[in-house]
C-alpha cells in the first residue's frame, strides 16, 4: 500500500455546489468502508479540505478520486497530493498503517 496526504481546493464558492454534499459524504463513507480513507475534513473557512488516503498505487488513487462528486462537477480539484511513509503513528493506527510495513 501507498499512503497519501491530499489537499482539495474548491474552484467555486461552496454555496454554489453545496447541493452535492450528500453525494460527497456518500463517496467518503464508501472510501472509509473500503479501507482507503483514514480521515478527512474541510478547511476553515471552507475553501477546500484534507484527506489521508491509501491505495495500491498512485494510479489506483487517481481512479478513485476521479469519482469524487465535487471533482466530477469541476467544483474541486486535488491541488496537492503528497505520498508519505508512515514511520511513526499512534498504536491505535497499527492496523490501518500496518498493511504497508
Amino acid at each position: 500500500m501507498q499512503y497519501f496526504l491530499l489537499e482539495g481546493e474548491h474552484l467555486a464558492p461552496f454555496d454554489t455546489f453545496r447541493h452535492l454534499e450528500p453525494a460527497h459524504h456518500a463517496f467518503l463513507k464508501k472510501g472509509y468502508e473500503d479501507g482507503f480513507f483514514l480521515f478527512s475534513g474541510p478547511q476553515i473557512p471552507p475553501h477546500g479540505g484534507f484527506l489521508v488516503a491509501r491505495a495500491p498505487s498512485r494510479e489506483a488513487l487517481d481512479a478513485l478520486l476521479a469519482e469524487e462528486p465535487f471533482v466530477k462537477a469541476s467544483k474541486m480539484r486535488f491541488s496537492r497530493i503528497t505520498e508519505f511513509h508512515p514511520a511513526q503513528f499512534q498504536p491505535a493506527l497499527q492496523d490501518w498503517f500496518g498493511h504497508g510495513r
